[in-house]
C-alpha cells in the first residue's frame, strides 16, 4: 500500500546567479494587447532598442505564461 503525502510539498527554489539578474529584465505579459503578445523576441529586441537610450537589448525570450524576458549587454 502507498503512504499517503500529508502536508504541502516544497518545491526548491533555484536562484539566479547575481550577473544575470544584472543583465535581465522581466516583462510580465498580463494585459498585453494581442498585437503585442505576437511579437518574436527579434521584434521586441528591436522594440526595446528603438524606446531606450542606450540600446543595450541583444535578447528576448518569451516564458510559458505570457511575460517576456529581455536581455541587455552589460559592456
Amino acid at each position: 500500500m502507498a503512504a499517503a503525502v500529508t502536508g504541502p510539498t516544497q518545491v526548491p527554489v533555484k536562484a539566479a546567479p547575481p550577473s544575470r539578474l544584472a543583465r535581465e529584465v522581466l516583462v510580465r505579459g498580463a494585459g498585453l494587447s494581442a498585437s503585442l503578445a505576437k511579437r518574436t523576441p527579434q521584434e521586441i529586441v528591436q522594440a526595446v532598442n528603438t524606446a531606450s537610450v542606450t540600446k543595450g537589448a541583444i535578447a528576448a525570450r518569451k516564458l510559458p505564461s505570457g511575460d517576456v524576458v529581455v536581455t541587455f549587454c552589460t559592456d
